[in-house]
């Protein structure tokens, strides 16, 4: 059983953090035979706009412009398994290099 928990942010709305850095998420999923960049949690792979055949040089691509990996989500998985609509990729994130000091 899966459980969420929901975190009430109302007053935190008008708070600023100077200097805080930007911070973006996004997603690298495999699915049919190709890598598919997600910036949707629940975004189609189908849709992507940014797509590759080859894991490494998808996840090169994306270092170079620097997202990092946060969370890979059944790593270890073999690709014989990945047909039957098991999820698998990488949480990944992307901190504004000119707002860390």
């Amino acid at each position: 059983m899966m459980t969420y928990s929901v975190v009430n942010t109302e007053h935190y709305r008008n708070v600023l953090v100077p200097d805080a850095p930007t911070q973006k998420y996004a997603w690298l999923e495999y699915e049919g035979g190709v890598w598919h960049f997600l910036t949707d949690l629940f975004g189609d792979p189908g849709k992507s706009m940014r797509r590759w055949t080859d894991e490494q040089c998808a996840l090169q691509e994306l270092e170079n412009e620097g997202w990092i990996v946060v969370y890979p989500y059944k790593e270890q998985i073999k690709m014989k398994q990945l047909s039957d609509g098991a999820a698998c990729g990488y949480g990944l994130m992307w901190i504004d290099s000119h707002m860390v000091s």
